[in-house]
Protein backbone atom coordinates (compact mmCIF):
# COMPACT_ATOMS: atom_id res chain seq x y z
CA UNK A 1 0.00 0.00 0.00
CA UNK A 2 1.72 3.44 -1.13
CA UNK A 3 2.87 5.65 1.71
CA UNK A 4 1.98 9.43 1.43
CA UNK A 5 4.11 11.64 4.44
CA UNK A 6 2.51 14.04 5.91
CA UNK A 7 3.83 17.39 6.91
CA UNK A 8 3.70 16.77 10.17
CA UNK A 9 5.75 13.83 9.81
CA UNK A 10 8.37 15.53 8.54
CA UNK A 11 8.89 18.16 10.85
CA UNK A 12 8.77 15.47 13.59
CA UNK A 13 11.69 14.28 11.33
CA UNK A 14 13.86 16.72 12.57
CA UNK A 15 13.85 15.85 15.74
CA UNK A 16 16.43 13.12 16.70
CA UNK A 17 15.00 10.57 18.22
CA UNK A 18 17.67 9.11 19.81
CA UNK A 19 19.21 12.42 21.32
CA UNK A 20 15.46 12.42 22.94
CA UNK A 21 15.76 8.92 24.29
CA UNK A 22 19.57 10.09 25.45
CA UNK A 23 18.22 12.88 27.30
CA UNK A 24 15.31 10.88 28.80
CA UNK A 25 18.12 8.70 30.27
CA UNK A 26 20.22 11.22 32.17
CA UNK A 27 17.37 11.51 34.71
CA UNK A 28 13.85 11.81 33.68
CA UNK A 29 13.33 8.16 33.02
CA UNK A 30 10.62 6.95 35.42
CA UNK A 31 11.28 3.76 37.70
CA UNK A 32 8.34 1.81 36.20
CA UNK A 33 7.97 1.17 33.04
CA UNK A 34 5.52 3.33 30.52
CA UNK A 35 1.96 1.43 30.52
CA UNK A 36 0.59 3.35 27.07
CA UNK A 37 1.64 7.07 26.55
CA UNK A 38 5.46 7.58 27.01
CA UNK A 39 7.19 10.67 26.47
CA UNK A 40 7.43 11.08 22.85
CA UNK A 41 4.10 10.60 22.92
CA UNK A 42 3.52 13.12 24.81
CA UNK A 43 5.35 15.23 22.89
CA UNK A 44 3.72 14.42 19.78
CA UNK A 45 0.39 15.02 21.45
CA UNK A 46 1.30 18.19 22.15
CA UNK A 47 2.59 19.30 19.12
CA UNK A 48 0.23 18.44 17.24
CA UNK A 49 -2.14 20.13 19.93
CA UNK A 50 -0.42 23.67 18.99
CA UNK A 51 -0.31 23.15 15.21
CA UNK A 52 -3.72 22.55 14.87
CA UNK A 53 -4.94 24.95 17.33
CA UNK A 54 -6.74 21.88 19.53
CA UNK A 55 -8.51 23.83 22.13
CA UNK A 56 -9.05 21.11 25.11
CA UNK A 57 -7.95 17.69 26.12
CA UNK A 58 -10.74 15.83 24.74
CA UNK A 59 -9.97 17.89 21.62
CA UNK A 60 -6.95 16.26 21.05
CA UNK A 61 -8.11 12.93 22.04
CA UNK A 62 -10.90 12.88 19.65
CA UNK A 63 -8.92 14.22 16.64
CA UNK A 64 -5.62 12.28 16.85
CA UNK A 65 -8.50 9.17 17.30
CA UNK A 66 -9.98 10.07 13.72
CA UNK A 67 -5.95 10.03 12.40
CA UNK A 68 -5.21 6.41 13.83
CA UNK A 69 -4.46 5.49 10.71
CA UNK A 70 -1.42 7.88 10.45
CA UNK A 71 -0.24 7.54 14.17
CA UNK A 72 2.20 4.15 13.08
CA UNK A 73 4.27 6.56 10.93
CA UNK A 74 4.58 9.31 13.96
CA UNK A 75 5.66 6.22 16.42
CA UNK A 76 2.69 6.86 18.55
CA UNK A 77 -0.70 5.26 19.40
CA UNK A 78 -4.13 7.36 20.25
CA UNK A 79 -4.19 8.51 23.59
CA UNK A 80 -6.96 9.15 25.97
CA UNK A 81 -7.82 12.17 27.74
CA UNK A 82 -6.99 11.33 31.09
CA UNK A 83 -3.91 9.51 30.52
CA UNK A 84 -2.43 12.74 28.24
CA UNK A 85 -3.89 15.07 31.83
CA UNK A 86 -2.11 12.80 33.86
CA UNK A 87 1.04 13.07 31.58
CA UNK A 88 1.09 16.44 31.48
CA UNK A 89 0.20 16.97 35.22
CA UNK A 90 2.71 14.80 36.77
CA UNK A 91 5.89 14.70 34.83
CA UNK A 92 9.07 17.03 34.79
CA UNK A 93 8.66 20.04 32.13
CA UNK A 94 12.29 20.17 33.01
CA UNK A 95 12.88 17.49 30.46
CA UNK A 96 11.52 19.14 26.97
CA UNK A 97 12.82 22.37 28.29
CA UNK A 98 16.51 20.70 28.01
CA UNK A 99 15.58 18.72 24.93
CA UNK A 100 14.64 22.67 23.22
CA UNK A 101 17.83 23.78 24.32
CA UNK A 102 19.81 21.03 22.33
CA UNK A 103 17.87 21.57 19.44
CA UNK A 104 18.36 25.32 19.87
CA UNK A 105 22.33 24.69 19.35
CA UNK A 106 21.72 22.61 16.56
CA UNK A 107 19.03 25.46 14.78
CA UNK A 108 21.43 28.28 15.92
CA UNK A 109 24.26 26.71 13.52
CA UNK A 110 22.58 26.51 10.47
CA UNK A 111 20.61 29.89 11.11
CA UNK A 112 21.19 32.40 8.64
CA UNK A 113 23.59 35.50 9.76
CA UNK A 114 22.64 38.89 10.46
CA UNK A 115 25.61 41.00 9.46
CA UNK A 116 25.59 44.22 11.22
CA UNK A 117 28.43 46.62 11.12
CA UNK A 118 29.16 46.22 14.47
CA UNK A 119 30.17 42.30 16.30
CA UNK A 120 28.71 42.53 19.49
CA UNK A 121 25.54 40.05 19.75
CA UNK A 122 22.18 41.58 19.69
CA UNK A 123 19.58 40.65 21.20
CA UNK A 124 15.69 41.80 22.03
CA UNK A 125 14.05 40.91 25.05
CA UNK A 126 10.46 41.44 25.71
CA UNK A 127 7.08 40.41 27.08
CA UNK A 128 3.34 39.46 25.92
CA UNK A 129 0.11 38.98 28.10
CA UNK A 130 -1.80 35.54 26.40
CA UNK A 131 -5.43 36.11 27.45
CA UNK A 132 -6.79 33.18 28.46
CA UNK A 133 -10.60 32.09 29.69
CA UNK A 134 -10.66 32.33 33.23
CA UNK A 135 -13.61 29.73 33.05
CA UNK A 136 -11.41 27.09 31.27
CA UNK A 137 -7.83 28.02 32.70
CA UNK A 138 -8.70 28.88 36.57
CA UNK A 139 -5.11 28.37 37.91
CA UNK A 140 -4.12 31.26 34.93
CA UNK A 141 -6.31 34.14 37.48
CA UNK A 142 -4.95 37.56 36.28
CA UNK A 143 -7.64 39.99 37.25
CA UNK A 144 -10.97 39.76 38.83
CA UNK A 145 -12.94 38.23 35.57
CA UNK A 146 -9.95 37.49 33.23
CA UNK A 147 -7.10 34.86 32.64
CA UNK A 148 -3.60 35.25 31.29
CA UNK A 149 0.04 34.12 31.29
CA UNK A 150 3.09 36.20 30.53
CA UNK A 151 5.30 34.75 27.64
CA UNK A 152 8.85 36.19 28.24
CA UNK A 153 11.37 35.92 24.34
CA UNK A 154 14.75 37.10 24.38
CA UNK A 155 15.01 37.42 20.31
CA UNK A 156 18.90 36.32 19.02
CA UNK A 157 19.45 38.51 15.73
CA UNK A 158 21.81 35.91 14.40
CA UNK A 159 18.88 34.16 12.69
CA UNK A 160 16.08 35.92 14.47
CA UNK A 161 15.37 32.65 16.89
CA UNK A 162 14.40 32.82 20.53
CA UNK A 163 17.43 32.44 22.91
CA UNK A 164 15.15 32.58 25.91
CA UNK A 165 11.65 32.02 26.74
CA UNK A 166 9.92 31.33 29.56
CA UNK A 167 6.04 31.31 30.81
CA UNK A 168 4.88 32.53 34.00
CA UNK A 169 1.66 34.05 35.48
CA UNK A 170 0.54 37.23 34.11
CA UNK A 171 0.63 39.28 37.00
CA UNK A 172 4.85 38.12 37.04
CA UNK A 173 6.91 41.41 36.45
CA UNK A 174 8.71 41.37 33.29
CA UNK A 175 12.00 42.35 34.74
CA UNK A 176 11.35 39.85 37.15
CA UNK A 177 12.37 37.25 34.55
CA UNK A 178 14.76 39.60 33.08
CA UNK A 179 17.10 39.70 36.11
CA UNK A 180 17.59 35.47 35.73
CA UNK A 181 19.23 36.46 32.07
CA UNK A 182 22.86 35.41 32.06
CA UNK A 183 24.39 37.61 28.89
CA UNK A 184 27.62 37.14 27.32
CA UNK A 185 30.22 40.29 27.59
CA UNK A 186 29.71 42.73 25.29
CA UNK A 187 26.69 41.95 23.77
CA UNK A 188 23.99 44.38 23.38
CA UNK A 189 20.20 43.68 24.86
CA UNK A 190 17.49 46.18 23.65
CA UNK A 191 14.00 46.55 25.85
CA UNK A 192 11.24 48.63 26.35
CA UNK A 193 10.53 51.32 30.14
CA UNK A 194 9.27 48.07 31.62
CA UNK A 195 12.59 46.59 32.31
CA UNK A 196 13.88 50.44 33.72
CA UNK A 197 15.64 48.78 37.12
CA UNK A 198 19.11 51.12 37.74
CA UNK A 199 20.60 47.92 40.12
CA UNK A 200 20.14 45.96 37.38
CA UNK A 201 21.38 48.23 35.18
CA UNK A 202 24.30 48.62 37.20
CA UNK A 203 24.81 44.67 36.91
CA UNK A 204 25.09 44.72 33.54
CA UNK A 205 27.34 47.55 33.66
CA UNK A 206 29.84 45.17 35.71
CA UNK A 207 29.11 42.18 33.56
CA UNK A 208 30.06 44.58 30.53
CA UNK A 209 26.71 44.25 28.69
CA UNK A 210 25.48 46.84 26.70
CA UNK A 211 21.68 47.73 26.95
CA UNK A 212 19.71 50.45 24.99
CA UNK A 213 15.84 51.53 27.10
CA UNK A 214 14.04 54.34 27.25
CA UNK A 215 12.97 56.35 30.53
CA UNK A 216 9.92 56.36 32.24
CA UNK A 217 8.45 59.96 32.00
CA UNK A 218 8.56 59.97 35.93
CA UNK A 219 12.51 59.12 36.31
CA UNK A 220 14.33 61.69 38.88
CA UNK A 221 18.17 61.41 38.93
CA UNK A 222 21.13 63.14 40.35
CA UNK A 223 23.58 65.15 37.89
CA UNK A 224 27.28 65.82 38.83
CA UNK A 225 28.50 68.80 37.38
CA UNK A 226 31.02 70.89 37.39
CA UNK A 227 32.04 74.74 36.78
CA UNK A 228 34.93 76.83 35.66
CA UNK A 229 35.18 80.34 36.36
CA UNK A 230 37.20 82.49 33.91
CA UNK A 231 41.10 82.02 34.50
CA UNK A 232 43.23 85.18 35.75
CA UNK A 233 46.51 85.90 35.04
CA UNK A 234 49.32 83.66 37.54
CA UNK A 235 46.29 81.40 39.12
CA UNK A 236 44.69 78.87 38.18
CA UNK A 237 41.48 78.37 37.53
CA UNK A 238 38.93 77.68 40.52
CA UNK A 239 36.23 75.34 40.14
CA UNK A 240 32.97 74.37 42.15
CA UNK A 241 31.28 70.98 42.43
CA UNK A 242 27.76 70.33 42.96
CA UNK A 243 24.32 68.28 42.43
CA UNK A 244 21.50 68.97 40.65
CA UNK A 245 18.18 66.84 40.87
CA UNK A 246 16.69 66.67 37.76
CA UNK A 247 13.59 64.65 35.61
CA UNK A 248 13.36 63.04 32.20
CA UNK A 249 10.92 65.89 31.46
CA UNK A 250 13.39 68.69 31.28
CA UNK A 251 15.85 66.61 29.48
CA UNK A 252 15.29 69.73 26.77
CA UNK A 253 16.71 72.52 29.09
CA UNK A 254 19.10 74.10 30.07
CA UNK A 255 20.20 73.20 33.84
CA UNK A 256 23.26 75.76 33.99
CA UNK A 257 25.74 72.61 33.28
CA UNK A 258 29.30 74.58 31.99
Amino acid sequence: MAHNNTVFRQLLHLLDRNEFERTERKGYRPKRRYRTLDRWGQLVAMMFAHLTNRSSLRDISSQMGSQASRLYHLGVKGVKRSTLADANNRRPAGFFQEFFEQQYAKCSRFAPRKRFRFKNKLYSFDASVVDLCLSLFPWARFRTTKGGIKLHALLDHDGYIPAFMEITDAKTADVTVAKTLQLAPFSIVVMDRAYVDFPWFERLTRQKVFFVTRLKSNTVHLRNFLCYTPSQTNQRRRNCHGQERCGTAQRGKDHGLH
